[in-house]
């Protein structure tokens, strides 16, 4: 067996993407947009819970900005060049703000309304990929952060990090694996360790996740 083919990459390709095709519920789902996305990509699922103002303009720049952190970090999986430009091609993220539905949520309520989704879907509650256990939330919190950094990266100053920005990731997982997790369920990360907490949940090392990334409250 070759060295690519238990490459890190490969095993995220194995788990996040090729073995999509093999959960029935999810290739039940009439065929559509949707049923691809949830088959042939990998990716979060965000929520928007932050109506601000100025948030209109600054939210896609929020998505566009976290979506490159997840791209930019692909290398620290180790693969070949066809396994990472794989992982390039099928990385897509979903965001849910339907006319502000989640306006002001907390993580308790979020974790509900993503339940609330994959029951609508009749999807599993077992064996499911990364980015049907756990979304990603943007609140006042993570926009007003974000908007320091766009502040001084338009003021010219030199060594804007955009990867120290944040977000919170709210897991939806069975109540025995939530304790292991953390004591409510939610932890805010920053954009760099974002592809690093994937990576960790496709094993299921939620303990070790919640050890091992510097979460900031």
């Amino acid at each position: 067996m070759s060295e690519s083919f238990n490459s890190p990459a490969n095993k995220f390709l194995q788990s996040q993407v090729y073995s999509l095709g093999e959960h029935r519920s999810l290739t039940d789902l009439p065929p559509g947009p949707e049923r691809d996305f949830l088959t042939l990509t990998w990716g979060p699922l965000v929520f928007r819970t932050t109506y601000a103002p100025g948030s209109d303009r600054l939210f896609p720049l929020f998505l566009r900005v976290m979506n490159e952190a997840f791209r930019q970090a692909l290398p620290s999986l180790d693969g070949s060049p066809e396994q990472l430009d794989m992982l390039q091609r099928t990385y897509s993220s979903k965001v849910f703000q339907e006319n502000g539905l989640y306006a002001d949520a907390d993580p308790n309520t979020i974790r509900e309304a993503f339940r609330d989704w994959k029951i609508s879907l009749g999807l599993p509650r077992m064996s499911l990929p990364v980015r049907l256990r756990m979304c990603l939330m943007v609140d006042d919190e993570s926009l007003a952060d974000f908007t320091e950094v766009i502040d001084l990266s338009s003021s010219g100053k030199m060594g804007v990090d955009h990867s120290r920005c944040r977000v919170k990731l709210v897991e939806s997982l069975y109540p025995q694996e939530r304790a292991e997790f953390s004591s409510t369920g939610w932890m805010t990360l920053t954009f760099d360790k974002l592809l690093e907490a994937y990576t960790k949940l496709q094993d299921g090392n939620l303990s070790d996740l919640a050890r091992d990334i510097r979460t900031i409250k």
